[in-house]
């Protein structure tokens, strides 16, 4: 579903049940569509539910 998709990339999101240094503060998926609208990239999700989630980058050289 492509609403549930676009919460992972919104600012504060996170799965993580407590915080750490690396994880549980809701900063990832943001930012890096943040970088992905700068390089005029484009990104790609393909899921398939408790079986997988894929990310394509598409970058032009």
């Amino acid at each position: 579903d492509r609403a549930i998709v676009a919460q992972l990339f919104e600012p504060g999101f996170s799965t993580a049940t407590a915080v750490s240094r690396h994880a549980g503060r809701g900063v990832g998926l943001d930012v890096i569509r943040e970088l992905i609208g700068r390089l005029g990239a484009k990104l790609r999700v393909s899921t398939q539910p408790r079986q997988y989630t894929q990310f394509t980058l598409l970058v032009k050289a």
